[in-house]
């Protein structure tokens, strides 16, 4: 089946054929050349598109003859190239062929038009004003060759064979036989079309068909031609008010957006302004609340502050009265531990004296002891430290002032006192006289005279591996001693536990077998005795027994 095309696709196809490279770089040079300036698009149509360069060269040759407006919308730009062609047909005097329409450039339709408009052009303006237009587009005119204007295709060759033509196909493969032109044309000449019947009656007063003449045919094609100018006109018109009416409705769009942008605007605004004035007002209530909070606190404060007060002072009013409980306690307790001083003395010092008295009475019988041969023997230690020790022990069964629950706070002037009780006390011993000498007495000889001074407890109450042999002499208060005493036993009891930690390190897997003290807690650090494969006949470098020896049954 044959393609149908329309005639606008084929005029369009057959107006884009004549549009050249060559054609349009030239018109653009002539442009560039004529405004002084170079064009920024590299397409001629791109750069006349908005109108404006057209405006520029129509006032350049007729001033102030238009008016353009540099623009984006569409029906500005095609306004600008109205004003145009107005000035091309009006002033200039172009003919209609040369003209060419506003959707030819704007809409690309017909570009070989819009430069057949600009040559025009520049060739009037060039006849016109030759110092502003110093050239023009194409050759110069010239008498017209008949090269030029002939045909352009090859003539035909000649045809030898020579028919009537009475067959359509003779016509391209065969001469006719006379002269067609002068006796007639027999291919065509047939009446089998037209309704005629070989033996009937001829039909004379059949109406022929009507064959146009050339003046019709020449009417009906300008006809067809306005009709497709009117056509595209009208749908340039309708194109037009589209675009007009979308730019209206792209501009109602947007003032309406805008609209709601500004009314957004103004409320989020308002809510800014709304937000403020709460957080404000929160700011200030909490401010309030957190004064009126200090004030309470404040308020509470100062009574706690007076309430506290008002204990402290009875708290003072009772510590001094416990002060003072404990000032004449430790007083009385100074004084029995003075006696208990006094009274060790006493014995030792009559000890000393019984034993200056055995001596001599000793080297009074030495020469009677010369000729007898019995021998003294004299008390060994034990019985001296067992005598010792029921002395100390009768002395502690007396009664002793309770002992303080705490340590007493002395102040200074309790101090002071205390101080001076001691001095008053060392005075008094010192001047007191010594008593006189008992009835003689033996009693068991001590070799360490020194211990004697000891405190008794040193041996028989606290008696923990090396304690010091410091005498806790009775110039010191019960709290002391107990603190003295208490030191001691600490560091008896670090003592111990260092040696401890060496014995510990020294103790193998047997000994803790054997019930020893284990070196760390074996539920906590693991337990390393028994994983020993010694026992197992493991031997580290020999190969690894998997069976039983051979020869076992």
């Amino acid at each position: 089946m044959a393609s149908v095309s329309s005639l606008d696709k084929d005029l369009a196809k057959l107006r884009l054929g004549k549009y050249t490279v060559q054609a349009s770089n030239e018109a653009k040079a002539w442009i560039e050349s004529t405004l002084g300036e170079h064009l920024a698009a590299d397409d001629l149509m791109d750069a006349l598109h908005d109108g404006t360069v057209l405006c520029r060269l129509a006032n350049k040759l007729v001033p102030n003859s238009t008016k353009p407006k540099k623009s984006e919308m569409p029906f500005v730009q095609m306004e600008n190239i109205a004003m145009f062609l107005k000035v091309c047909q009006d002033v200039l005097k172009l003919s209609q062929h040369d003209l060419f329409l506003t959707v030819d450039l704007y809409d690309f339709k017909d570009p070989a038009q819009v430069l057949q408009t600009i040559g025009a052009f520049s060739r009037i303006a060039h006849s016109r004003n030759p110092s502003v237009f110093p050239t023009a587009i194409g050759p110069k005119a010239s008498v017209i060759s008949p090269s030029a204007t002939g045909k352009s295709k090859p003539p035909v060759p000649a045809k030898t064979a020579v028919s009537s033509w009475s067959k359509p196909v003779d016509e391209l493969t065969t001469a006719p036989a006379w002269n067609i032109h002068q006796y007639g044309y027999m291919g065509g000449a047939s009446q089998g079309t037209q309704g005629v019947v070989l033996g009937a009656r001829r039909q004379i007063t059949t109406a022929s068909p009507h064959v146009p003449s050339l003046r019709e045919k020449e009417e009906r094609r300008k006809q067809h031609e306005e009709e497709i100018d009117a056509r595209a006109a009208e749908e340039e018109r309708e194109r037009q008010r589209q675009e007009e009416a979308n730019w209206l409705r792209r501009e109602e769009l947007q003032r309406k957006r805008q609209g709601e942008q500004e009314q957004a605007s103004r409320a989020r605004k308002d809510l800014e302004l709304q937000e403020r004035d709460a957080a404000e007002q929160e700011k200030i209530r909490l401010r309030e609340e957190a004064h009126a909070l200090r004030e309470e606190e404040d308020a509470k404060r100062k009574e706690y502050e007076e309430r506290l007060q008002a204990e402290r002072a009875a708290q003072d009013r009772r510590e001094y009265q416990e002060e003072a409980n404990r000032f004449r306690a430790s007083n009385q307790e100074h004084a029995v531990v003075t006696s208990e001083g006094d009274r060790i003395r006493e014995l030792e010092r009559q000890l000393e004296e019984a034993r200056a008295r055995e001596k001599a009475y000793l080297d009074k019988q030495q020469p009677s002891q010369k000729s007898s041969t019995r021998t003294i023997t004299p008390p060994n230690d034990a019985e001296e430290r067992e005598a010792l020790r029921s002395a100390w022990q009768e002395n502690q069964s007396r009664s002793v002032p309770p002992k303080p629950t705490s340590k007493p706070a002395f102040t200074h002037s309790a101090r002071a006192a205390q101080r001076q009780r001691e001095l008053q006390d060392e005075d008094d011993a010192a001047e007191a006289p010594r008593k006189s000498p008992g009835p003689p007495a033996t009693p068991p000889r001590n070799t360490t005279p020194a211990a004697s001074k000891t405190s008794p407890l040193a041996s028989t109450r606290w008696g923990f591996k090396g304690a010091s042999s410091k005498p806790i002499g009775g110039g010191m208060s019960v709290v002391q001693r107990e603190m003295e005493l208490e030191r001691q036993r600490q560091k008896e009891w670090e003592r111990n536990q260092e040696q401890l930690q060496e014995d510990r390190k020294l103790m193998t897997d047997k000994e803790i077998k054997e019930g020893g003290e284990m070196p760390w807690d074996i539920h906590q650090y693991g337990y390393t005795g028994g994983a020993n494969q010694g026992t197992e006949q493991v031997a580290f470098g020999a190969r690894r027994q998997i069976i039983g020896p051979k020869g076992q049954k």
